[in-house]
Parts: structure tokens; sequence; C-alpha cells
């Protein structure tokens, strides 16, 4: 009985499923590092960890055709985060991202491709050791693969999101952009860390949950679909005109209305006749 142990895990979340669960937040040690002399004992530290946790961050930027150089790096080792801003060490970049290169320490993330592309926009290097946590997740059968619906999904919390679009070029970040900054490369280091162990483990059987099965087909349903979208793409006068017989059944289906009789030539009420000449303001002969 304890050899195997099943794991099924939901397909998606929805968003009234993960706000009621307990907020989180990274509570160790974070270093924001903006200067060399930082820089120098960050990189240090940061060579001889195993496992880090990766994400960046830019200014969000709200006209289209436009993009923000990446602002912020941060990594999330065992027991601390560096939070190191690009801009103001914009000449060590090289330096920097020489732990990017190393195949030896494992740079966990998720959907790290637009990360990296964005980090060598900024100064080109070779990425190496770069784990894509999103592609692990859906083989245990999760889809839904952003990190806030991971981290609900696979451990009951719940991650704050509402610094994501905050100006990350600035020069100085708040409390909360540094926490939440943190917060972020730690739960990617987390997730890796338990879905590598999910994997890994045989004593664990991944059955993802199956797919809902199809709808039967059903004819009024059909018609009641079609004859919503015929109505979608009728003129709002149109529409009224159906309305006032019958909806759009009425519509389609109403009868030409009857012509009305032409009225023919003869004496008018009150005057004469449209063959007669003159008329009643018709002044007479002299």
């Amino acid at each position: 009985m304890d050899s195997e142990i099943k794991c099924v895990y939901p397909r998606r979340v929805a968003a009234d499923m993960v706000a009621p669960l307990p907020l989180v937040k990274y509570e160790g040690e974070i270093e924001l590092v903006e200067d060399e002399s930082q820089l120098d004992s960050a990189l240090a530290e940061i060579s001889r960890e195993s496992v880090l946790g990766f994400d960046t961050e830019t200014r969000p930027n709200f006209n289209r055709g436009k993009s923000q150089p990446v602002s912020i790096l941060q990594l999330a080792g065992a027991e601390k985060v560096w939070v190191i801003r690009l801009d103001p060490l914009a000449e060590r970049l090289a330096d920097i991202f020489k732990v990017l290169e190393n195949p030896a320490i494992k740079k966990a993330g998720l959907a790290v491709q637009g990360d990296i592309k964005s980090l060598r926009a900024r100064c080109a290097f070779s990425p190496a050791g770069f784990v894509d946590v999103s592609a692990s997740t859906t083989k245990i059968g999760i889809i839904n693969t952003g990190m806030k619906n991971l981290a609900a999904l696979i451990f009951g919390e719940r991650i704050s999101k509402a610094a994501q679009l905050s100006n990350w070029a600035s020069e100085s970040l708040t409390k909360k952009q540094i926490d939440y900054a943190a917060t972020d490369a730690w739960m990617s280091r987390r997730l890796f860390l338990e879905v590598r162990e999910i994997l890994k483990d045989p004593r664990t059987s991944i059955e993802p949950e199956p797919p809902p099965e199809p709808e039967k087909f059903n004819i009024l349903e059909f018609v009641r679909k079609a004859i919503k979208k015929v109505s979608e793409k009728i003129s709002p006068r149109e529409k009224k005109r159906g309305d006032k017989k019958g909806g759009l059944l009425g519509l389609l289906f109403k009868k030409k209305p009857a012509k009305k009789p032409r009225r023919r030539g003869g004496r008018r009420r009150g005057g004469r006749g449209r063959g007669e000449k003159g008329g009643a303001d018709s002044k007479p002969k002299a």
C-alpha cells in the first residue's frame, strides 16, 4: 500500500479558488545590489550556489511597438535572494551574466526563454544551465503554468502580483517592489525543487486529470446558437422591426405588408375631383 502514492493534480485553477488561499512572500534575507562593491561580494556568494531561482523585471510599456530594456535580475539561493539593478551596473553586465553562462549552476524559472532574450538584448551571452519549470509541471498534468497558479496548485498558497506593472526603471525601488522581486525568484526555486522531487520519486505514479468529455450534439442548442449568431449581424433598426413581429423568427419569417389600394380620381371631400378644372381656391375667370 505504501509502495505507490498516486498524485493527481488539477489541470487548471479558477481565480475564485486562488483568492481565499493564504498570502505568502519571501521572509528571508534580501540583498539589493546596485553598486560595484555590492556586486563583487554578491557574485562571489552566488557562484557558490548550485540551484538558483531566476526571474527578471522590466518597466511596463503601454505604447504598442516599443519595448523597454530589462531593469532587474533577481536570483534566489538557498538562504538569500539577490535583487540586482542592471541600469546602474550597465558597465558590469558581462560579469553579471557569467553566472547565466555557468552550466554547473541551475537557473530555474518560468518561461525563461523570454527573459533570456531580453537579457541578451542588453548584453550578449551564451545561456547555460537554465530549467523551465513550466515545462516540468506539464509532466504532472498541469496546464495552468503561471507562477500564481502554480503556487496555488502545488503549495496551496497565494502570491501577490500587485507590483508587477510598477516602474522597475525608477532610480530607487520601493520595499513593495523589492519584496515582489525576491518572492518571484524564491517561488521559482521552490517550485523547481518540489516538482523535481515529485518526478524522481519511484513511489509516485503521475496520473494527470483526464480532459473533460466532449459534449453530445444538441440540435436545439445548435439552432439557438445559430439564431443568436444571425441576430448579432442584423442592424439595430432591423432587429427592432423584427422584435415587433415576434423576435428574430418574426423578422426572418414575417409576411410582407399588404399594399394599400391606390386612390383613384373623383371628387374630393369639400372640393373638385382631380379631373375637374379649378378648385376650391381657384380664381374665377375675368
